[in-house]
């Protein structure tokens, strides 16, 4: 791999603020949605939001993952996230589906090509991280 591969601009966006994260979830109502990696303890899991006709992607990374309910897989998604005393959910009403964790959550929106395929290389580059 080339030097320029490696070190290509990124342009994902992090996010850990509830009120901003379902901003941006809004725009990707109707994306398919799937749980696309965690780790081998499920102390994180992440959810990948793939919408038509959209460049990037978003992530939903659930931290200290205590519970799950609901499909691995589905169409339609419409996401929120909702703060439950000590702990944070992640939802989508209508599918179903709900992931409880007691370590919060980050929103990831950006390209394909700017995320690994695994935790230890999620983040193909920190350089430019927008916060």
């Amino acid at each position: 791999m080339e030097w320029q591969e490696i070190h290509k601009p990124v342009t994902m966006k992090m996010i850990d603020n509830i009120l901003e994260a379902n901003k941006l979830l809004q725009n990707y109502k109707g994306a398919h949605a799937k749980i696309f990696m965690f780790s081998p303890t499920f102390g994180r899991m992440a959810v990948k939001l793939i919408a038509k006709n959209v460049s990037k992607v978003v992530y939903i990374v659930g931290v200290n993952c205590e519970h799950i309910v609901g499909n691995f897989s589905f169409d339609q998604a419409c996401f929120e996230i909702e703060r439950n005393g000590e702990t944070t959910e992640i939802i989508d009403k209508q599918a179903g589906f709900k992931l409880t964790t007691s370590g919060g959550f980050t929103v990831l929106e950006g390209k394909e090509e700017e995320f690994g395929t695994t935790f230890n290389d999620f983040i193909v580059s920190w350089d430019n991280l927008e916060e």
